[in-house]
């Protein structure tokens, strides 16, 4: 099971403030996956950088000290294209663009992007954490 991690408005709101529950989350996270969490980030280096030093600075320790350990998913185009439709994946983004759902219809799993709306359910990533270390390999 891969997991596919968006940066900006799932853990950083307006691309500065850490989200409520992002420790916990990213704590949840990598105790379950540890060797399988991806940042879905476009191919953009420094943004990628600023965003981890953003969180670093907000974390806590422990959890700041797992970041190490996300792989950089890269794409250029959209970001499906950055996702391995072979192997079973979570997705966790703030919004899906029109050519991302075709992807995810033809793959038939639309079902594996989870929305992150941190305006609608500032508490979400609470909510996920629990999901996360809950999830039995089916639906969310």
């Amino acid at each position: 099971m891969n997991i596919y991690l968006e940066i900006d408005s799932v853990l950083l709101v307006n691309g500065e403030t850490l989200a409520n529950h992002a420790d916990a989350f990213l704590q949840a996270v990598m105790m379950k996956y540890p060797d399988a969490t991806y940042w879905l980030t476009p191919n953009d280096k420094v943004r990628r950088d600023e965003a981890g030093k953003l969180l670093t600075a907000q974390l806590k320790p422990e959890t700041a000290a797992l970041l190490d350990k996300i792989k950089v998913a890269e794409w250029d185009g959209v970001a499906s294209d950055a996702i391995d439709f072979k192997q079973d994946f979570l997705w966790f983004g703030n919004e899906l663009w029109q050519e991302d759902l075709k992807a995810l219809e033809k793959h038939d799993v639309i079902e594996r992007f989870i929305l992150v709306d941190l305006t609608k359910d500032p508490d979400i990533l609470q909510k996920l954490a629990k999901a996360v270390a809950d999830f039995d390999g089916r639906t969310l």
